[in-house]
């Protein structure tokens, strides 16, 4: 695909009606705003390509944001609208998580390949993990540059949620290294899932009332002790859920706001002592989510999880 870079109307006037000298101070108004619309136009053109191939990943966009430089092959404005939604995804987690990357840990890297083989031939050479077949994008540590890899689709409803899922794991290992390393697949891709389901509110109910109609939902059991090789769509979807309950709907672990606007947050704090690496071995949260409660206990959270009504 070769892309062609619109030049700015006044390089078309320049290009339509050559002026053959310029105007002189005689010149009625008209001549001069068209003298100084020449001179702009002129500059613009020194400075644009009007032809450039952008069409294969050695020559792809890289196309710089706030945090992020992401790099895709073929059409830059895609490249700058994916830009714009991870720098709101960016503030989504800079404002649950309290903290921000450190300086050497920007630009945020991300790859958008041209298409499935592109990205499978990146996968097989940069020694992807398993993640990388579970969903359509997913965060590679193996590489140095520590990117989000994805690839274009033609729905962006999609390509917007990998870019999502990819970016809050690559956010948190910016953050905290040691503790994203030891974090269970529950979590990472709990918490990942769970901004995820924002991408489409109602579609991800729906996902949800599908899998609790159909008897398809997972015993929580099941759901937190498995691994990210073992992942299915459901999981996602479930765990997606899972989050937005702890975090809105049950007492005890929501987020709440005191009219003072103290801020009383146990289950985002308990996910924040997870990623720093802290002990939680003490934390009620973890005592009933890891069973060491009463049995009962787990047992009614799982079947008040399910229950949810929206």
């Amino acid at each position: 695909m070769v892309s062609r870079i619109a030049a700015p109307f006044a390089a078309w006037l320049v290009l339509a009606f050559p002026v053959a000298s310029p105007a002189t101070s005689g010149d009625g108004p008209i001549d001069r705003v068209v003298e100084r619309e020449v001179v702009k136009a002129r500059q613009a053109l020194d400075r644009v390509e009007l032809w450039e191939d952008h069409s294969t990943w050695a020559s792809a966009w890289e196309v710089p944001t706030d945090h992020y430089l992401v790099r895709m092959a073929g059409m830059r404005r895609k490249a700058i609208a994916y830009g714009e939604l991870l720098e709101r995804m960016y503030g989504y987690f800079n404002d649950f998580i309290g903290v921000e990357p450190p300086p050497e840990a920007l630009p945020l890297r991300v790859f958008i390949f041209p298409d499935i083989g592109g990205y499978n031939d990146y996968g097989q050479q940069g020694g992807a993990g398993p993640e990388s077949s579970k969903h359509g994008g997913y965060f590679n540590q193996n590489d140095p540059q520590l990117p989000v890899v994805t690839y274009f689709y033609p729905f962006d409803y999609f390509v917007n949620k990998w870019l999502t899922q990819g970016a809050l794991h690559q956010y948190v290992q910016a953050c905290y290294p040691a503790g994203y390393a030891a974090l269970p697949s529950w979590i990472s891709y709990g918490l990942a899932s769970y901004f995820e389901i924002f991408i489409d509110w109602e579609g991800s109910k729906a996902a949800f009332e599908n899998l609790r109609r159909t008897g398809q939902l997972l015993a929580l059991r099941n759901l937190l002790d498995a691994r990210i090789d073992n992942y299915e769509d459901r999981h996602f979807t479930q765990l997606g859920m899972l989050f937005y309950y702890l975090i809105h709907v049950r007492e005890g672990t929501r987020t709440e706001v005191s009219e003072d606007g103290t801020v009383v947050a146990p289950f985002r704090d308990y996910l924040i002592k997870r990623m720093s690496n802290v002990s939680v071995d003490d934390d009620p949260i973890h005592k009933l989510l890891s069973g060491r409660l009463l049995p009962e206990d787990f047992g009614r959270l799982d079947a008040d999880f399910k229950a949810m009504s929206f």
